[in-house]
């Protein structure tokens, strides 16, 4: 990035590099969005670029420490396990940030689940065509494949498959991308981090 261009890419829809042929992946948004929420959290954000080698873009924040979010579920929850209403399920999980992954894997396991682990949507099509699961969750933003085009593609697929509840994992609260996504095939989205109570509320309610 030109030194002239580094200052303003940091405002609102202003791009380094004007080329059409990328016009419609970037709207000059990201990082004056970027630079709103670091200010708010008391941060700063910069960035060091040489024309022709690349750009390294990095921030500071005050942040303190704090609890790990816990993997146990609560007494509660492994309470309504025991309920004759419970029943073990089938899922499949398709998210690359591994420590989510994880966690979600572990949670679900200890709540007596049948857990397929994935990294990508591509991997996620895969194993819903080799296997039949009760409930599939896909993060929406993924290498290979995002959850969107994995959605639309396990939904394309025979009954047996395409029927089944497809759930959204996201880090993005608006609205606007929520509707997007159910209108793509999932049933639901949820936001990250998310409440364990909220994952028992959507297995609850998949039926027999």
């Amino acid at each position: 990035i030109a030194p002239a261009a580094q200052a303003k890419v940091f405002e609102f829809y202003e791009r380094a590099d004007s080329d059409a042929n990328d016009a419609a992946d970037s709207h000059g948004m990201g990082l004056a969005i970027s630079l709103a929420i670091v200010n708010l959290m008391g941060g700063s954000i910069g960035l060091e670029s040489v024309v022709d080698e690349g750009s390294k873009f990095y921030f500071e924040i005050p942040l303190e420490i704090t609890q790990p979010i816990s993997s146990e579920p609560s007494p509660q929850l492994l309470e309504l396990t025991k309920s004759k209403d419970w029943k073990v399920r089938k899922i499949l999980i398709a998210e690359d940030s591994i420590s989510s992954c994880r966690l979600l894997e572990i949670i679900l396991r200890k709540l007596g689940h049948n857990v397929v682990a994935v990294v990508n949507g591509a991997e996620a099509v895969a194993a819903a065509g080799l296997q039949r699961f009760d409930l599939i969750i896909l993060d929406l933003q993924m290498p290979v494949m995002g959850g969107r085009e994995a959605a639309k593609k396990i939904r394309s697929m025979g009954d047996h498959v395409g029927s089944k509840t497809i759930i959204a994992l996201t880090a993005n609260c608006f609205a606007e991308d929520h509707e997007g996504a159910l209108t793509v095939g999932f049933d639901r989205v949820i936001t990250k981090p998310f409440e364990q109570s909220v994952l028992v509320d959507v297995i609850s309610q998949l039926g027999n």
